[in-house]
């Protein structure tokens, strides 16, 4: 769940171009590891991670779309196999109804 802090670059009735950053809380809901692999184990899983997203919106008329990256904490964090840290790209595209 981020809380993010925006602000307005450019603000004009027909363009907006923002920009955002906040920490994030994630949690993991489930771990499937793949059929055989011996290799991932639960100890090494954490359960939660606490990161940084940060993103630039562009909203046109009663469109908008945001970029977002999410850097976060050790998902998987086995000292003699993977160092296994969260980063995340999400791209949205909205329709403003208000």
């Amino acid at each position: 769940m981020p809380i993010l802090l925006g602000y307005k670059l450019v603000k004009t009735p027909v363009l907006d171009i923002r920009v955002m950053a906040g920490p994030v809380f994630s949690f993991v809901t489930d771990a499937d590891y793949p059929d055989g692999s011996d290799r991932f184990n639960d100890e090494f899983l954490n359960d939660n991670l606490l990161g940084v997203q940060y993103g630039l919106g562009v909203d046109v008329l009663f469109f908008t779309l945001d970029a977002r990256m999410e850097h976060a904490g050790k998902v998987y964090d086995d000292p003699d196999f993977v160092d296994g840290k969260s980063t995340s790209f999400m791209l949205t595209l909205g329709f403003k109804i208000l």
